[in-house]
């Protein structure tokens, strides 16, 4: 394989592989995508890649909210249901 083959495979999974790191990262990876999803100089399936990423955290997130929510609901009335229970409730 020529030095400028190797150079051009390789060099596309390095790329791949930066976005990987970058994204794992909590808060940075987060600004970093956000970043990628609106640079006009990102390519087009970075820049998909970016914007895909972008939803499934934010669907993630709304799902984690919405399930401690539920969780806390849950955790208040089975307390108020046990201080009720045994007489310490007004």
């Amino acid at each position: 394989m020529k030095k400028e083959e190797w150079i051009n495979k390789y060099g596309r999974i390095g790329g791949w592989f930066q976005i990987l790191c970058f994204s794992s990262i909590p808060i940075f990876g987060f600004w970093y995508m956000v970043v990628m999803a609106v640079r006009k100089k990102t390519p087009q399936e970075k820049r998909s890649y970016a914007v895909a990423f972008l939803i499934f955290r934010i669907l993630v997130l709304l799902l984690a909210v919405t399930l401690l929510y539920g969780l806390y609901q849950t955790g208040l009335n089975f307390l108020d249901g046990i201080l009720q229970y045994a007489g310490m409730e007004s």
